[in-house]
């Protein structure tokens, strides 16, 4: 339920031949017979577009796998799975401080749907003003370039990443606004699963300290935990 692609661009281990990736993908998923695989993107659907596109173009299919395999790899269930970084700081000076929120949506919701009436709903902490309103632009790829660029400007040790991957990688989003625009639109009620990893970095906050409220709310927002492999 947690298999990145060369879209991710915070976590892509595979380079950029994505047919290459398919090919790889879809026979191991045939080898280890998988049914229902989680196709998972930080901030976008990219990959999981892509990959559903590419399965549902039967010759291109036969052209990677052979027939065979193409008709196995058509049946597999392929689920949009968007990995969102919350707010919560989890330990300073950690690589990786945020707690990671993944929306796994139906096979039925339209990528599209995902995009506009999910994603591009929420906002990120951008910057701030003594005298104005923090500014929080909407999570898009365009805002996130746009905010790269300037971090990039601010700060010598982003400036050998792309603008969307400086902005991606200080993107964070609110849980609660997540919870909102979930609910807010009828078309995702009941057509999506909230996952945490609870054993991952949320377990580093002492229940029995001010964190408390911290760890609890999101572990009571989850419909369940998957293991951290």
């Amino acid at each position: 339920m947690h298999v990145h692609t060369p879209r991710s661009v915070l976590n892509n281990g595979f380079g950029d031949d994505f047919d290459a990736y398919a090919r790889t993908f879809f026979q191991r998923a045939i080898e280890r017979e998988i049914a229902v695989v989680g196709v998972t993107d930080y901030f976008l659907i990219r990959g999981y577009r892509e990959l559903r596109e590419l399965q549902a173009d039967e010759s291109r299919l036969v052209d990677l796998l052979g027939k065979e395999q193409a008709a196995q790899a058509a049946e597999i269930l392929l689920l949009p799975n968007i990995e969102l970084r919350l707010n919560e700081l989890i330990k300073v000076g950690s690589p990786e401080p945020r707690v990671a929120l993944h929306v796994i949506f139906g096979e039925d919701v339209d990528p599209a749907e995902i995009e506009n009436n999910f994603l591009h709903q929420l906002h990120y902490l951008s910057e701030a003003d003594p005298d104005d309103l923090d500014e929080r632009p909407a999570l898009t790829v365009p805002n996130l370039e746009a905010s790269g660029r300037r971090l990039k400007e601010q700060h010598e040790r982003f400036r050998g990443q792309t603008d969307l991957k400086a902005g991606m990688e200080q993107a964070v989003v609110s849980h609660d606004e997540i919870t909102k625009v979930l609910r807010g639109k009828r078309h995702f009620r009941k057509r999506h699963l909230l996952i945490l990893a609870a054993d991952e970095h949320l377990s580093k906050v002492d229940w029995d300290g001010p964190g408390h409220i911290t760890r609890k709310v999101p572990v009571q927002k989850a419909c369940f935990f998957p293991p951290t492999l």
